[in-house]
């Protein structure tokens, strides 16, 4: 067979291919297009179904309703029309009024059951007690600020900020969470020519963190909302939020005020309060500064390294007046209205702290490192949860959380006290 037949079947046999190629993709084109008509027949016929069954049920209606209004009216001598524009409550005059008012004082229409007089919340009801111009229906009789005061609360001051933080409860195992404690190790020697070592075994001692529960509930009814607003639930909630955060720093002072600690002094005298007299400024004041710097002596001599002191302020107030500033030796500073530090140590002012007050044989100052001194574990941050109780027509909210506070090194904790009689 010649070349050129060779080629001419071949292009034959590649022709052939082309052209069922290009038949096979026409076929799938009008497959494509009569599918896609079907669809849209499809939907067009669903469309024309619901249109036919809305009228059909909108005629039904309007029989019904006709249907009615013919029996009412063969029964009352005045009838009723079947007119649809005709059965809207007229606007009254009192409602006109309302709308004038709020217009011509530039107030905003606001949220019904608000009593913010000062946008326009008034409540325009008819007077019943006769034509004098009365007025009292339409004012509310005591009118609030959109703010609530919350109590105060000692949170924040010491969480996280002098405890040892990091040490966590896992689920499922146990309600206690142990730091080792490696013994610490000495160096022997000099040695003598050719002595030899003799072997030194390590300690190791533990200290445990125990986890406590925490928690709160409060019941808010819908009835209070709606007369008071959703302010007061806000506020609630909120509250019960700090109220948790106080329980974990008041427990990280009884922690500490009540450790065995190792380093304690007494004052010489008690304190009545922030005051001038010899008593409590020459006596309790520099009493009180020079123990501190005694403890954080002892303290590092000890192999701690103390950083933060605890007072409350009264107790820090003892060292603000101004003749304490020329008192040769009292390295302190301030931040604000507030004792900052007394040489390197931080001082933290806590509200809940013990006063100077009088009292005695009581914890008036702490000193500690916080690096080691009390742990906080956290086995469920605090979750806060809400429940509606329908038969109550209210709701419940709870919160929670999974905490563990206790000293770890007595050895990192200094305390200073009242003397056991004044």
């Amino acid at each position: 067979m010649s070349d050129e037949l060779k080629n001419a079947e071949a292009e034959l046999k590649n022709a052939k291919a082309e052209l069922e190629a290009l038949q096979k993709q026409k076929a799938e084109r009008i497959k494509a297009d009569v599918d896609a008509l079907r669809k849209e027949q499809s939907e067009f016929d669903r469309q024309q179904a619901e249109m036919t069954a809305k009228k059909a049920k909108d005629a039904l209606k309007l029989e019904i309703k006709d249907e009615l209004a013919r029996e009412f009216n063969a029964k009352t001598p005045i009838g009723i029309s079947v007119d649809g524009g005709m059965t809207k409550k007229p606007k009254s005059d009192l409602s006109a009024f309302r709308k004038k008012y709020l217009k011509n004082h530039g107030y905003k229409a606001i949220e019904y059951g608000s009593v913010d007089w000062q946008t326009g919340g008034y409540d325009f009801v008819d007077s019943d007690l006769g034509c004098e111009n009365d007025v009292s229906d339409w004012t509310p009789n005591e009118v609030f600020a959109d703010t609530i005061w919350s109590a105060f609360y000692c949170k924040g001051y010491l969480a996280g900020k002098v405890t040892v933080r990091g040490v966590d409860f896992q689920r499922g195992k146990g309600d206690t969470v142990s730091i080792r404690i490696r013994g610490k190790r000495t160096a022997r020697g000099p040695l003598d020519p050719c002595e030899c070592l003799s072997c030194v075994s390590s300690s190791f001692t533990k200290v445990q963190l125990k986890l406590d529960s925490y928690g709160d509930l409060a019941e808010i009814c819908e009835l209070d909302l709606q007369l008071a607003g959703d302010i007061v639930k806000d506020g609630i909630m909120e509250d019960m939020a700090s109220g948790l955060a106080e329980a974990v720093d008041l427990e990280i002072y009884d922690q500490l005020q009540t450790a065995a600690a190792v380093y304690t002094e007494v004052l010489d005298d008690c304190c009545s309060g922030p005051s001038l007299d010899s008593c409590c400024f020459n006596g309790f004041g520099r009493n009180l500064y020079d123990l501190i710097v005694s403890i954080e002596a002892q303290m590092r001599e000890g192999g701690v390294r103390p950083d933060k002191i605890i007072l409350s302020p009264s107790v820090a107030a003892q060292f603000k007046f101004t003749q304490a500033l020329s008192q040769m030796g009292l390295q302190i500073s301030y931040s604000g209205n507030e004792l900052s530090k007394i040489g390197n140590m931080e001082v933290i002012e806590f509200p809940c702290a013990n006063t100077c007050s009088g009292a005695t044989d009581t914890v008036v100052a702490i000193i500690l490192d916080s690096s080691r001194a009390v742990g906080e574990g956290w086995g469920m941050k605090p979750k806060m949860e809400q429940d509606r109780d329908i038969d109550c027509d209210s709701t419940t909210v709870a919160i929670h959380m999974y905490v563990g506070i206790d000293e770890l090194d007595v050895n990192a904790i200094g305390l200073i006290s009242t003397p056991t009689s004044c």
